[in-house]
This record gives C-alpha cells, structure tokens and sequence, in this order.
C-alpha cells in the first residue's frame, strides 16, 4: 500500500512541479516538505487538508488509504483520466494566457478614436 510520501512524490510528479514550489503554496520550508516526502515527517493536518485541495484528491487517497482517486463529485477516477485532466487544465490556462496578451496587443494597437493605426 502507497505511504502518504509516496503519494506526494507521485502527485507532484504527474503535476511537473519541484518541491520547492509545493513548499511555498504551503508556506513552509523546502526542507520541511522535504521530508514529508521523504517519509520522515506528517505534515500538520492543515497541511494536509491544503495538499489534498491543491491536488484535487481526498485526504483517504494522500494518506494511501484509497487506492483510487475521487472527482470534484465523488466519482471514482484513475489516475490516466486525473492526469487528462490536469493536461486540460494547463491548456486551459495558456489559452486564457494567449488570449489576454492578443487582447492587450489588440488594444495598444488602436488609437483613442478606435482606429487601426
């Protein structure tokens, strides 16, 4: 059975994040996360209330006492259709990126009066 370090490391793995980042979304240490996933430590659980938020997982899942994962409406999830959807979620993001820089080029580009220069 997974152990809540192995979890963690699996989880910002899928994600592509270092730890160091993770570290600061909890606004602790690097050091301090990383012995949480080194299996040293259990972070307080507030901390682990935030990590399981952060993931989209029940606390059942990081703590390892669930070998599945749960949607946002409590349907069973594999871990393929999580990682799909943190894929969607990331393209989902840029595109809103891309499209505020078009937006914010498109209006430097007119004059006062709306006209194309």
């Amino acid at each position: 059975m997974p152990t809540f370090a192995d979890r963690l490391r699996e989880l910002r793995s899928i994600r592509g994040e270092t730890q160091k980042q993770i570290a600061d979304m909890l606004a602790i240490a690097e050091r301090n996360y990383r012995r949480y996933e080194a299996g040293e430590v259990d972070p307080t659980a507030s901390s682990a209330w935030k990590l399981a938020d952060y993931y989209g997982v029940s606390i059942d899942y990081l703590l390892g006492r669930r070998d599945y994962l749960l949607d946002a409406e409590g349907n069973i999830m594999t871990k393929a259709a999580y990682e799909s959807l943190l894929k969607l979620a990331r393209a989902k993001e840029a595109l809103a990126a891309a499209q505020a820089q078009f937006d914010a080029n498109s209006v430097s580009e007119m004059t006062l009066d709306g006209d194309q220069r």
